[in-house]
């Protein structure tokens, strides 16, 4: 799932996003994007950039090269079975993507500038206080 990361973190204000979560099977990630707003991965604000209407702090051309290569890496990985780095975790290349973890009964919101043990290692009530960083990996 790809959303904005104002409107779908983990443990958010909107809860379908977590009960979508837990009844979906099979591979999945669980990626926001700061600064993005709903259309942004779409070419919806590209058409009213040009219109003159505000637009969200993520660029529309940065939207859309965001969807591009997320999506193409699930496809990739869920239709072709290639494995694509771009999800296992946070990217130096793309800083404003953040992956949402569920720990147990708690949430995580890990981005670039975690280190590897608070990624991967941490016990789950350790995990639980990491939240993003836009620092580099």
């Amino acid at each position: 799932m790809l959303g904005a990361a104002d409107n779908h973190p983990v443990g958010g204000h909107d809860t379908t996003w977590g009960q979508t979560w837990a009844a979906l099977g099979g591979y999945k990630k669980w990626l926001t994007v700061a600064g993005a707003d709903h259309f942004s991965f779409s070419d919806l604000d590209l058409l009213l950039k040009e219109a003159g209407f505000p637009m969200p702090p993520l660029s529309p051309e940065r939207g859309v090269v965001i969807t591009r290569e997320y999506v193409t890496a699930f496809f990739d990985r869920t239709l072709k079975g290639i494995h694509s780095p771009l999800l296992d975790g946070p990217s130096p290349n793309n800083p404003e993507v953040l992956f949402q973890y569920l720990v147990g009964l708690g949430q995580v919101r890990i981005g670039v500038g975690m280190s590897r043990w608070q990624v991967g290692q941490a016990p789950a009530r350790a995990a639980r206080r990491v939240w993003s960083s836009r620092t580099t990996w």
